[in-house]
Parts: C-alpha cells; structure tokens; sequence
C-alpha cells in the first residue's frame, strides 16, 4: 500500500485518541456483545461512523465513545499541508539566494 492508498483510505473517517487505559472493543454497539479486544491510551482510532454513545473503528468493530476525545487534526491535515507548502517555501528559497526574478520561472 503506497501513500496515496494510505491518504485515500484515511479519507472518510475522523481521529479520535483513546483516553482509558483499557478500552472494550466490541463485535456490536451495546454493552452486552462481545469483547473482541482492547485499545490501550494514547492510541489513536480512525472512527467512520457513530451511533449514540458508540463508535465504529474503521473496517473494525465498536468503542464506547466517552473513552475517546476528537483529534483537532486529521491525517489530511498531515499529508496534505506539508505537500502543498513545501514547493512554495523551495520555490522562496531558490529565487531569493540565486537572485532570480519570479518570472523567469513562468511558463
């Protein structure tokens, strides 16, 4: 899986952290399924879908949403921002040391 697999994949969920030390996973969203597994804090779950107090971990199962808190930034945020600066902050740096005028560059 490439990058962009990893970006496009990413794409419609939200991150969330988990704040318990041990947090139930469950097969459905209620307090009497199965514990399949647990997450431990600080992992971070990549959630698609939420019903009540239940989120749904992407291609996974259900966590009690009071156990996590919303990230502020999501992996968008993380590929996307730098890929999109890095050329303008290259494109400064190459015109101001070589004393290059803009427009030469233009096309």
């Amino acid at each position: 899986m490439n990058n962009r697999d990893v970006l496009e994949e990413n794409l419609n969920c939200v991150y969330y952290t988990v704040t318990a030390e041990k947090l139930n996973v469950r097969d459905s969203a209620n307090y009497d399924s199965n514990i399949v597994g647990k997450v431990e804090k600080p992992n971070r779950l990549c959630i698609d879908n939420l019903e009540g107090e239940w989120a749904h971990i992407k291609n996974s199962n259900w966590v009690n949403v009071k156990y996590l808190n919303k990230q502020d930034r999501n992996i968008v945020d993380e590929y996307i921002g730098p890929v999109l600066i890095a050329p303008i902050i290259i494109f400064f740096v190459i015109t101001q040391l070589s004393h290059i005028k803009p427009s030469s560059f233009l096309v």
